[in-house]
């Protein structure tokens, strides 16, 4: 059998199994990962209960993907997105897709990521492993630190603002209440000055006209006292 369908035989077999052990139980070794948009991140197949790079009965490792594709060192993910890579330790073959990463994380590669450790002895059954990468949503604490920094910076800077403009105006209002003050008091003591100098005037002149009235009822006494014997006289 040609090695390419082989590996296309091998890879469905794979599947298959991938499938039912996913439906069947839920993994035992998981994880979940939350990280923020265009980060890459870094996900491999393997638990600190299997050691798969000190295992020497590991016969394949596949990546079974959000959108049910099914990848391996063979068939290798979207460069776009994904990498595939084996461990630092180990240049076998079979580790090919021991570490997958996804580059510039966004809503496409959001999902779960299950990788499947098939063992060369029929008698131990395959591992599961799960990584759940951002299924409840990207992580925003650094861009929720930014908006808290600018909102402390917005609220204070408008806090200063309405200050200046509150003191300001009370200002303003206050020294324009001194202002009319100062004129109401100014207008009252000017007419109260005035009605103080009209008044002896006033005095004056009707204690004048008295005088003068006097002197003419004086006169005309005179007079009539002159006519009354018989004779006529005007004294001045």
């Amino acid at each position: 059998m040609p090695a390419r369908q082989f590996s296309t035989l091998q890879l469905l077999v794979t599947s298959t199994l991938m499938v039912h052990l996913v439906t069947s139980q839920p993994p035992r070794h998981t994880y979940d990962l939350t990280v923020k948009y265009f980060a890459d991140v870094s996900m491999v197949c393997d638990h600190p209960e299997l050691n798969i790079t000190l295992a020497t009965d590991v016969l394949s490792l596949s990546w079974m993907f959000p959108d049910g594709g099914v990848r391996d060192a063979n068939t290798r993910p979207d460069r776009r997105f994904y990498s595939l890579l084996g461990p630092d330790t180990s240049r076998d073959p079979r580790y090919s897709a021991y570490n997958l990463t996804a580059h510039s994380v966004d809503d496409r590669v959001f999902g779960y990521y299950t990788c499947i450790v098939v063992y060369s002895r029929p008698e131990k059954p395959p591992a599961v492993i799960r990584w759940g990468l951002n299924v409840d949503g990207a992580d925003f604490s650094e861009l929720m630190e930014t908006y808290k920094t600018n909102a402390i910076i917005g609220g204070c800077a408008a806090a200063a603002m309405l200050l200046i403009v509150g003191g300001g105006c009370l200002i303003w209002n206050i020294r324009n209440n001194r202002r009319s003050d100062s004129r109401n008091s100014g207008g009252e003591d000017k007419e109260v000055y005035e009605d103080a100098e009209e008044v002896p005037k006033e005095k004056i002149n009707v204690q004048h006209n008295q005088a003068y009235s006097s002197d003419i009822e004086t006169a005309d006494g005179d007079i009539h006292a002159e006519n009354g014997g018989n004779g006529f006289s005007v004294k001045m």
